[in-house]
């Protein structure tokens, strides 16, 4: 008879454990699903920005980034200050400006234009790079 309960008990336990190890695989499953999700949302916010920019515009901003990636920042300053001027709401604008202007390295600048994308459009995102640059110029005045 303990031989028999014995048995069944580790029988159950044996039942738990494989439920227990499907549930961890499932557990881990939904976090990579998730983690895969949250590392998606600045891709899918760059572009859902460059959706609301009206198309006949888009030239212009490609010549602002094409400007940018060959480090010519006056050019792509000049180019995005012009779509800011057209499209005053767009956040996204003030964010390639900033980008530029800390790129040149005028810090000032990138601030101010990185508080108004904040103020625009209060995403992590916006948030995480004012704080960046906010710190960078209170060690610089140090």
């Amino acid at each position: 008879m303990n031989d028999h309960i014995a048995q069944d008990i580790l029988d159950e336990l044996r039942k738990h454990t494989r439920q227990n190890q499907f549930n961890m695989r499932a557990t881990v499953a939904a976090l990579a699903i998730l983690l895969v999700f949250v590392l998606m949302l600045p891709v899918l916010d760059a572009i859902k920005a460059h959706k609301r920019c009206p198309p006949e515009q888009r030239a212009t901003w490609s010549a602002s980034h094409t400007a940018f990636d060959d480090g010519n920042y006056d050019k792509a300053i000049e180019l995005t200050q012009t779509m800011i001027q057209k499209n005053p709401g767009y956040y996204f604008g003030y964010t390639r400006l900033a980008t530029a202007y800390q790129a040149k390295g005028d810090l000032p600048n990138a601030e101010a234009n990185f508080l108004k994308a904040y103020e625009l459009y209060p995403s992590e995102e916006n948030e995480k790079a004012l704080t960046t640059i906010r710190k960078v110029l209170t060690s610089e005045r140090k």
